[in-house]
């Protein structure tokens, strides 16, 4: 056998392996490696993902695939002009700080589950207006005061009103329908009304008791 022979040999052997290992990869078992991150526990990023944060795909918050570095405040995300394309508030929304988690849970916006006062800007009537949220209802007293100024952010029942620099006019709020007025058991005042700063001090009121007639 000249060299020529054996070296042909040699390569249909070579071609005849390399056909036979390619034919057994062809119809081998389909074997797909698992994600790298399957096993991956989000919580030790110091970021758990809880409610709509864990139904969504990773890279809704990790842009471009960068996972290192990602914020973990409500605002970064959902603040305008975020690179997370995050829902933000909306211009109806009350002047407040970026603090979302202060109210709001991550299972749904609506309703916010609690109130911080403290993560809310401007005063009383910049929200209390009526509109953003309930305001001074029709038989409130006629006042320019912001509501603190009697309330507490607890409940608006309870307020505290200072009579302090109120010298005349009681009966404008004392009519029954905004404050207290006369009882039905009141010594008559006649017609028109006897002012009640004639008889009860409109400075340092605490009640009705006390009165001194005149």
């Amino acid at each position: 056998m000249t060299q020529d022979s054996v070296l042909r040999q040699r390569i249909r052997a070579g071609v005849h392996a390399l056909a036979a290992l390619l034919l057994g990869l062809a119809f081998a078992p389909s074997v797909s490696a698992a994600p790298a991150h399957a096993n991956f526990d989000h919580l030790t990023t110091g970021f758990e993902l809880t409610g709509q944060h864990r139904d969504l795909p990773c890279e809704s918050c990790h842009v471009n695939a960068i996972f290192q570095g990602t914020p973990k405040e409500c605002g970064a995300c959902h603040g305008i002009g975020s690179l997370v394309r995050a829902t933000s508030k909306p211009a109806s929304h009350i002047l407040s700080t970026d603090q979302c988690g202060a109210c709001h849970t991550p299972i749904a916006w609506n309703p916010a589950v609690n109130f911080d006062h403290t993560q809310a800007r401007g005063s009383c009537s910049t929200c209390h207006n009526g509109t953003m949220a309930q305001g001074k209802g029709p038989t409130h007293i006629v006042t320019d005061l912001e509501c603190d100024a009697c309330h507490t952010t607890l409940s608006w029942a309870g307020a505290m009103f200072t009579h302090v620099g109120v010298t005349s006019g009681c009966a404008t709020c004392h009519d029954n329908v905004h404050a207290t007025g006369p009882t039905a058991n009141h010594i008559p005042i006649g017609t028109p009304m006897t002012a009640c700063e004639s008889c009860h001090s409109p400075t340092n009121y605490t009640n009705w008791l006390g009165a001194t007639m005149n």
